[in-house]
């Protein structure tokens, strides 16, 4: 999978069939995508499809929650599980 195909499954989840967010909802994943790995500390495969379905959950709670700081409790157990599977190793 690549960013177009997670950009594919937020799309599905907000109901969007314009591209006319495209352009931000494109930046909204990359930025997701370095959040989770950067900040989080995950290692993300978008070969594997949990991983596309986990930064499309993602990037739609950062893109619907921009006033609302409280995150939803699946996401907050999905976000923990990954932080513990799938920790990114220090690079050397």
């Amino acid at each position: 999978m690549e960013n177009s195909d997670v950009l594919k499954l937020v799309k599905m989840k907000e109901g969007i069939k314009s591209d006319k967010r495209d352009e931000y909802l494109t930046k909204l994943i990359k930025s997701s995508i370095d959040e989770l790995e950067q900040v989080k500390g995950i290692a993300i495969d978008l070969n594997l499809p949990h991983h596309a379905i986990f930064v499309a959950d993602w990037t739609y709670y950062q893109y619907i929650n921009k006033d609302q700081p409280t995150m939803p409790r699946y996401l907050q157990q999905k976000l923990h599980d990954y932080q513990i599977t799938y920790r990114k190793q220090a690079e050397s």
